[in-house]
């Protein structure tokens, strides 16, 4: 049992939220997280620190069969959708889950604010690296949470021209809700219902390159982001998860044939213009390019603040820089300050 399985095991069993706001358990997403930067010494310590704060999972209520639609979206029914996983995963190996089930999730892959996405991502790339039953226990339980918490957005995906997503997001225009504050998911739904799906759909789309959209996705996020700290934002949460969420579509759509990845593309674009809208306070934000640079002092801080969105918010800068060749700016670095501050 390696570093990775051993902080796996002692998350194993807990579940999926926690507290009274129904916060996310990050948990596996950074033993993840801390396996791929390297820091094998420090997933034991970290997972045994963050494990007290979650409660036991829940067992199942009724088994899910075809009827598995009806389930989209049912936070209750989270341990019935990881039987159902389980028992396709010991049938399948784990990309012909992923290529069977990511087009079913990616109208909601706004879900727990991206959270859903975040936790297959990771649970894939773990798989990818390595099979043991920890693992694939793990994917079982992030596509029960990406199910669980669906959260579609609406909207057709029809026939569109390509077209890279920082030309496209000004064109979904912020929206004045008459409260700033709410859950993520809570405002993303709101903002949604004011919002012309379908239209935004068709803003943006992939071309020959899938990397560069998600490139491109990446880097116009980190630019809101970049902007609206300057700006004083209250929410640097939300702009985190805009930053992290489109970058984990990299270790996913390996899985997916063309078709499949182009629409989970176009899905998490329409997410992100959602984002923006309910956060944003910058008009115009444009991407200007920034070189790659050494973040070894940011994943130091973060490790030693360990805090779980500094640790996978860093590891989604390095990530992305390997991927793109390019940097996230002074963003990278002024997050980790604020979260680890």
């Amino acid at each position: 049992m390696d570093a990775l399985d051993r902080g796996l095991s002692r998350l194993h069993g807990l579940a999926p939220e926690y507290g009274p706001y129904g916060f996310s358990n990050h948990g596996p997403m950074v033993v993840e997280a801390l396996f791929a930067l390297g820091l094998h010494e420090a997933i034991e310590p970290w997972a045994e620190n963050y494990a007290p704060r979650l409660p036991p999972a829940p067992p199942p209520t009724a088994a899910l069969g075809h009827d598995w639609a009806q389930a989209l979206g049912a936070g209750e029914r989270w341990a019935d959708w990881v039987a159902l996983f389980e028992r396709e995963l010991e049938d399948a190996s784990h990309g012909e889950v992923l290529r069977r089930w990511l087009p079913r999730l990616a109208p909601g892959v706004a879900a727990a604010a991206f959270h859903g996405l975040l936790r297959v991502a990771h649970a894939t790339r773990a798989l990818d690296g390595h099979t043991s039953e920890l693992r694939r226990a793990e994917l079982a339980r992030a596509l029960a949470y990406w199910a669980a918490s669906y959260l579609p957005l609406g909207g057709e995906v029809r026939p569109a021209a390509p077209r890279a997503p920082s030309e496209a997001l000004g064109e979904v225009a912020r929206v004045a809700l008459p409260s700033r504050g709410g859950s993520i998911t809570g405002r993303l739904q709101e903002v949604s219902e004011l919002i012309d799906a379908t239209s935004a759909l068709s803003l943006a789309a992939p071309g020959e390159d899938l990397g560069a959209f998600v490139s491109d996705l990446v880097a116009i996020m980190a630019a809101v982001f970049a902007a609206n700290l300057q700006h004083g934002t209250d929410h640097p949460i939300a702009f985190v998860h805009g930053v992290t969420g489109p970058g984990a579509l990299r270790l996913v759509l390996p899985h997916l044939d063309r078709p499949d990845a182009e629409a989970l593309l176009r899905h998490a674009f329409h997410a992100c213009a959602a984002l923006n809208a309910a956060y944003g306070e910058v008009d115009g934000v444009m991407v200007e390019p920034q070189p790659a640079v050494d973040l070894t002092e940011a994943v130091e801080l973060a490790v030693r603040c360990g805090d779980e969105h500094a640790i996978k918010w860093i590891e989604a800068c390095v990530r992305e820089q390997r991927a793109s060749r390019q940097g996230l700016g002074q963003v990278a670095m002024a997050v980790v300050e604020r979260l680890g501050g």
